[in-house]
C-alpha cells in the first residue's frame, strides 16, 4: 500500500488548492489519493501522527506525518482516516491506529469541521479537540465547540507547504541575528542554502524538512562555538538587582558589575550551551522544579544544558534572550534569586560582551588595597611585611587582561593564609560593663 501511495502522490501543478474552513474533503479511492492537512482553527497548528499508540500532536509547520486522506466506510455517512506515516494503519482514536480503524463523522460547523466518532456532532462523544492548545489533541469533547473546529485543506502542491517551512526557518534566522552578542555569524550562506532545498513529491518532504532543520541547527552551532572565550554580563531590566552574580551555592542578582563574579561565558557542546562563571569555576545547573533555586556545580552535566532562545516579542528591545531547559526558563524572582520558571519579563535577558576589563580591575585593586590598609592597622593579627608587600604588588599591576583578577586574589590570599599558623585569644572590650573583658572560650 505504501508503495502505491508513493506512486500516486505526484505533484499535480504549481498552485495549492486550499479548501474553505468549513468545506468537507473529497474521498480518496485506491486509484486516486487526495491528500489533506488538518489544521485546528483556534491555534493554527497541524494535526500530526506521532506513532501507533502515541497521542497525536500539533505542530506549527507540517511534516509528512501531517498528511491525511479519507476513504468511505461501509457505514453510511462515516469515513476512515489515513495518514502518510501510518502506512496501512487507520485512525482508531487519538492515540490508537489499527488495521481496521473506527468510523469517523465529519460535519461542517460555523467555524470549521468537527471530527467525531459519533454521527451527532452535538453529542458529547469522542471529538478531535484543541482545548489544550499547544501540545496534544484531546478526545471526549462537544463536537460543536469552537475548540473542536478544524480546517481540512487539500494539498496539491507540496512545494507550497515546503515554502512555508522555508519561510519559517528564514524568519527564525533573521530573528536570531537581532541579538548580535550571540549570533554575530553572517546568515547569508544559511539563507541561500535553505533556498536551494528542493522537493520532488510527498515522498521527499521529510528529507527536505530535515535538510532545512539541519541548516538552522548548523548555523546555531557555529554561532555558539564563536562564543568561546568571550565574556558577558547577563542582566534583566525587569529587576533593579538584575545582573547575575555567582555566589557560593546560588546565583543572585546585584545592581551593578563590581566583581569578576558578575562576568559569564557560554560553553557549547553537542547542541547545547552551559552557562559558566569563569571566576568561580562553576556552571548553572537545572534544578527541575518551578520556583526552586537554580543550582550551581563545578562539573558540567546534562542537567546544565540550556538553549539560548530568542524572544522576538520581548518587552524590552535588548532583553530578548531566554535560557531554557526542559521547556522552563531561568528567571530572576522578586528577591533577585535565580530560579526556574515558565516565562515572564524577568526571564528575558540582555547579554553584553565585555572586552575591556580595565575599569573592573581598577575597582578590584582599590577594594583590595582598602582592605589591606585596614589590616595594616592590626599588627597583632596580620603580618605587616606581608601586608606591605601585597599592597605594593597590587598597586603595581598594570595588566588589563583577565589574569589580573587572579593576581589580586593571590596577593590577598598570601596575607590571609599566614593567619593559619597563628594563635589568638578573643576578649571583649574591658570597658564593657556587662561583659567586663570576658575571653571567648569553649564551654
Amino acid at each position: 500500500m505504501r508503495k502505491l501511495l508513493l506512486m500516486l502522490a505526484v505533484l499535480c501543478g504549481t498552485a495549492s488548492a486550499w479548501a474553505a474552513v468549513t468545506d468537507l474533503p473529497e474521498m480518496s479511492t485506491e486509484g486516486s489519493i487526495k491528500w489533506y492537512t488538518i489544521k485546528n482553527v483556534r491555534q493554527n497548528k497541524y494535526a500530526t501522527y506521532a506513532g501507533e499508540t502515541a497521542q497525536m500532536t500539533q505542530q506549527s509547520t507540517p511534516t509528512s506525518a501531517s498528511f491525511f486522506y479519507f476513504t468511505e466506510s461501509e457505514t453510511e455517512g462515516a469515513v476512515k482516516i489515513h495518514n502518510y506515516d501510518a502506512g496501512d494503519l487507520l485512525c482508531a482514536g487519538h492515540s490508537s491506529w489499527t488495521a481496521d480503524g473506527i468510523d469517523w463523522y465529519l460535519a461542517a460547523q460555523s467555524t470549521g469541521v468537527s471530527i467525531s466518532n459519533n454521527a451527532d456532532a452535538s453529542d458529547n462523544g469522542s471529538s478531535w479537540n484543541d482545548y489544550q492548545g499547544d501540545g496534544k489533541l484531546i478526545a471526549y469533547w462537544n463536537g460543536a465547540d469552537a475548540g473542536s473546529a478544524w480546517e481540512i485543506a487539500k494539498v496539491e502542491d507540496f512545494t507550497a507547504l515546503l515554502d512555508q517551512y522555508k519561510n519559517s526557518a528564514k524568519t527564525e534566522l533573521e530573528t536570531l541575528i537581532t541579538v548580535p552578542a550571540i549570533y554575530s555569524v553572517s546568515i547569508e550562506d544559511a539563507l541561500a542554502s535553505i533556498g536551494n532545498v528542493t522537493l520532488s513529491d510527498i515522498s521527499g518532504f521529510d528529507d527536505a524538512v530535515n535538510s532545512i532543520n539541519s541548516i538552522v541547527t548548523n548555523y546555531k552551532s557555529t554561532a555558539y562555538q564563536a562564543l568561546a572565550g568571550k565574556y558577558f554580563t547577563i542582566n534583566t531590566p525587569a529587576r533593579t538587582n538584575g545582573y547575575m552574580q555567582m555566589g557560593t551555592t546560588q546565583v543572585t542578582g546585584v545592581s551593578s558589575v563590581t566583581t569578576p563574579a558578575n562576568l559569564w561565558q557560554f560553553v557549547y557542546d553537542n547542541g547545547a550551551v552551559n552557562v559558566y562563571n569563569p571566576y568561580t569555576g562553576k556552571y548553572l545547573c537545572e534544578p527541575g522544579n518551578n520556583s526552586v533555586a537554580v543550582a550551581v556545580t563545578t562539573v558540567r552535566t546534562s542537567a546544565g544544558d540550556y538553549q539560548l532562545v530568542i524572544n522576538s516579542a520581548a518587552e524590552t528591545e535588548t532583553a530578548k534572550v531566554k535560557f531554557t531547559s526542559n521547556g522552563k526558563s531561568v528567571h530572576m524572582d522578586g528577591s533577585s534569586n535565580l530560579v526556574r520558571w515558565d516565562n515572564g519579563g524577568a526571564s528575558e535577558w540582555t547579554l553584553t560582551e565585555i572586552t575591556d576589563f580595565s575599569e573592573l580591575i581598577k575597582f578590584c585593586k582599590t577594594t583590595a588595597t582598602t582592605a589591606l590598609d585596614v589590616w595594616a592597622k592590626l599588627p597583632n593579627v596580620f603580618d605587616a611585611t606581608l601586608v606591605s608587600t601585597a599592597t605594593t604588588n597590587i598597586s603595581a599591576i598594570t595588566s588589563t587582561e583577565w589574569p589580573a583578577f587572579a593576581t589580586i586574589d593571590a596577593e590577598v590570599k598570601n596575607v590571609t593564609d599566614a593567619l593559619e599558623s597563628k594563635y589568638f585569644t578573643f576578649q571583649t572590650k574591658a570597658t564593657d560593663t556587662n561583659r567586663n573583658g570576658v575571653y571567648v572560650g569553649v564551654p
